[in-house]
């Protein structure tokens, strides 16, 4: 009854030499495998940014295409007045 209560003492079944190859192979194991989920992982980000980056520069050129017809005439006045050294305002008359 007293063997039943009693705390068991811990007993090695192996070597410490065995244990650390134990422990080693799995921290191997689990390195692998998190390395090349981490390989997998760089290779989807970089194929979302492929895409990713040409549909920012479509959105870009959209904006600057659709905004052209507000601001075109403030930039030819700036031209006007850039080519001639600053003696033409770009307004005319």
């Amino acid at each position: 009854a007293v063997a039943a209560v009693a705390p068991r003492a811990a007993v090695a079944d192996e070597s410490a030499e065995d244990m650390v190859a134990r422990i080693a192979a799995n921290s191997a194991a689990a390195n692998e495998a998190a390395r090349a989920k981490a390989e997998k992982a760089g290779a989807d980000k970089a194929k979302a940014k492929e895409g990713s980056s040409s549909l920012v520069l479509g959105v870009g050129a959209a904006g600057v295409a659709l905004t052209l017809p507000f601001f075109l005439p403030n930039l030819l006045r700036l031209g006007s007045k850039l080519s001639s050294g600053g003696e033409d305002d770009g307004y005319g008359a």
